[in-house]
């Protein structure tokens, strides 16, 4: 698939601020986003089951008439790449870069391209050392930009990716007096602002409910998430009041989880 460059980036970087950062809490979540693919464009998701993004990238030719697909509408592949050693996020860092260079009013959607390649074996004599069975080598997210860089990012094997369908189906907006969060992941989203411009609006789901996360005027919209902080006692409010829960899994099925 055929993107323009800086959309993909932007949307990418700002996604990639919700997932999992902590290699030793949830591994299977650690700096992995998720791909869902379709005709007309790409869903990315990430999350670390406290906080969720996800933005909608059109391919170059549905660009100016590309709409997003209702969450109804499954996608025909899903596919999860874990950027562990950031070689995605340093690309997609270098393309912004590039698109800055030419200027806001001269470019052109599509002149930074990257292209978006799935199920993709590394070369033979490419792989190390170690040798693995026919048909069973890793498979890697391609992202390349012509003349520009190619990356690898390996996909997680057997990743489903993550039912975010059911924890934003399931917020209800809801007025609350007090609202409490973890400044860490305050400081995470504030750190999307870096590539998804404009005010965040937040919606709220009530005391102690998951609230919704807007970027209002990010091209793509960036928007997901954000579960509160727990109370002084320890115990997850949001669990005892039997509203889904990111952390706890009551809203959010991730990779391997079964189903």
């Amino acid at each position: 698939m055929r993107f323009d460059g800086p959309l993909l980036a932007r949307a990418w970087l700002s996604v990639a601020a919700a997932a999992e950062q902590k290699l030793k809490l949830q591994a299977q979540l650690y700096k992995a986003v998720t791909i869902e693919e379709y005709s007309d464009g790409v869903r990315l998701v990430a999350t670390d089951r406290t906080v969720l993004l996800t933005a909608w990238v059109p391919d170059l030719d549905s660009y100016y008439d590309g709409t997003e697909p209702e969450p109804e509408i499954a996608p025909e592949r899903v596919t999860v790449a874990a950027d562990v050693d950031g070689r995605a996020r340093s690309m997609l860092g270098h393309i912004l870069s590039l698109a800055n260079r030419i200027g806001e009013d001269e470019y052109t959607p599509g002149e930074v391209r990257v292209d978006v390649d799935f199920d993709v074996r590394v070369p033979a004599g490419t792989g190390g050392a170690q040798a693995v069975l026919e048909g069973m080598d890793p498979t890697y997210v391609v992202l390349a930009s012509p003349d520009v860089e190619k990356v690898y990012v390996p996909a997680v094997d057997g990743g489903r990716g993550v039912d975010w369908r059911t924890a934003l189906g399931s917020h209800t907006a809801k007025s609350t007096s007090t609202a409490r969060y973890d400044p860490e992941l305050l400081e995470r989203l504030c750190k999307v602002r870096s590539h998804a411009g404009g005010p965040l609006q937040l919606g709220f789901g009530g005391k102690g409910g998951t609230t919704r996360v807007y970027f209002v005027n990010s091209d793509p919209l960036v928007h997901g998430l954000l579960m509160p902080a727990r109370d002084d006692s320890g115990e997850c409010r949001t669990c005892a009041e039997g509203a889904p829960c990111l952390r706890h899994g009551a809203g959010v099925a991730v990779v391997g989880d079964e189903p």
